[in-house]
């Protein structure tokens, strides 16, 4: 009879457990976006050209400023920056042609 009790209360002590596991996924995958910024994207990449191989300097827009970073394999930098008034748009290669 004392096993018996035993198991039970193991069994019972298990499902709480699983159950508070499930609850949390379930808040998480409701409630998760919101604490990330509802999908707002802060960061955008706006261009990356390879300089050389594994070696790159991407444009990057967060709020108010762009950035100017280089990267490779160990490691980024920052190596400039601008406002966002001062980044000019280049006419498309095709209505150049045209």
């Amino acid at each position: 009879m004392e096993a018996t009790g035993l198991i039970i209360r193991t069994i019972g002590a298990l499902a709480m457990i699983i159950g508070l596991i499930l609850a949390m996924l379930y808040g998480l995958r409701r409630w998760g976006k919101g604490i990330q910024g509802e999908g707002v994207d802060m960061i955008q990449v706006l261009s990356t050209r390879m300089i050389l191989p594994k070696r790159y300097i991407s444009l990057i827009k967060v709020p108010g400023r762009i950035l100017i970073v280089g990267s490779c394999e160990q490691a980024m930098v920052l190596l400039g920056s601008l406002d966002e008034n001062d980044l000019v748009a280049t006419p498309d290669k095709e209505k150049d042609r045209g």
